[in-house]
């Protein structure tokens, strides 16, 4: 059964500025939030709105469609690039939110967000 889930991608342009992180400090906090340290704070400045919503049956779909489509599977709300590690993806079902990961998806509900 296919379920809508909601995809969040960073603003790149919070962190890098002409080809390069814009310090240290950031470039670092970048790594933290990819692997899964993700604050609610972090999540607000960072991420903001929702870029789309995917009609698929799990994670592993919506990375599919998110890179390969098909479209009309996929409502864009904002511009977007396909899914990759770091962005945000909701289960608008069960309310978990997941970060995609290097090796498959880390989930962020069982208390990593926190302020």
């Amino acid at each position: 059964m296919e379920k809508l889930f909601t995809v969040y991608q960073p603003n790149m342009d919070k962190f890098i500025k002409d080809g390069n992180f814009i310090s240290p400090e950031l470039a670092d906090k970048h790594f933290k939030i990819t692997n899964g340290e993700i604050t609610n704070r972090d999540f607000r400045n960072l991420y903001g709105t929702p870029v789309c919503t995917i009609k698929a049956k799990s994670l592993g779909e919506v990375f599919q469609i998110g890179n390969v489509g098909p479209e009309e599977k996929i409502t864009r709300l904002n511009k977007m690039h396909s899914v990759s590690v770091g962005d945000i993806v909701a289960d608008s079902t069960s309310g978990r939110h997941y970060i995609v990961s290097t090796v498959g998806f880390k989930d962020l509900s069982s208390g990593v967000i926190v302020d």
